[in-house]
């Protein structure tokens, strides 16, 4: 509707959405106690993140299939 409603363009939308979705995964990941420095943890995604919509979008892609590969050890401070 916002969209529709000219208050948003599509990136401003679309990073309103990221950036609450980042904030809901960072508390979660916080609560459960894999996260103790969330300036760090929060920069490292937002920048994954950006870089993913990139890649996207330079190969004209929608979506992606993710094979898991490895674990990401996150180190607690």
């Amino acid at each position: 509707m916002a969209l529709k409603m000219e208050q948003f363009t599509a990136f401003e939308f679309y990073d309103s959405f990221t950036s609450f979705y980042h904030e809901q995964q960072i508390l979660k990941q916080r609560e459960l106690g894999k996260v103790s420095n969330y300036e760090s943890f929060a920069q490292d995604i937002y920048q994954f993140s950006k870089s993913l919509a990139l890649d996207l979008a330079i190969g004209d892609l929608s979506q992606i299939n993710y094979k898991q590969t490895f674990y990401l050890k996150l180190f607690l401070t």
